[in-house]
């Protein structure tokens, strides 16, 4: 869901940037300020215990890590069943 308003927000600066209204980047704004808000509040509730606040910083940077992998899926469907190799038991 981040990534999707990331890229809406992406489109409505892009918009603005090119002579458009500037209130779908102003709401896009506000959203992204109301959602960092609620994930800070979440974690400082309920997460702190179990995830450092380091690794909730780093959080962007693995998603920013994973987006080639998301790109590729997009382009390129995985269409045939991979069997993932197993140790015999």
């Amino acid at each position: 869901l981040v990534l999707l308003w990331l890229s809406l927000f992406a489109l409505a600066w892009g918009a603005a940037f090119i002579g458009l209204s500037h209130g779908p980047e102003i709401i896009f704004s506000i959203e992204g300020s109301l959602m960092a808000i609620a994930i800070v509040a979440a974690w400082a509730k309920f997460g702190r215990r179990y995830i450092p606040g380091k690794a909730l910083l780093m959080a962007p940077l693995y998603v920013a890590w994973k987006l080639p992998l998301y790109a590729a899926f997009i382009v390129r469907r995985q269409t045939a069943w991979v069997r993932t190799k197993r140790d015999t038991v």
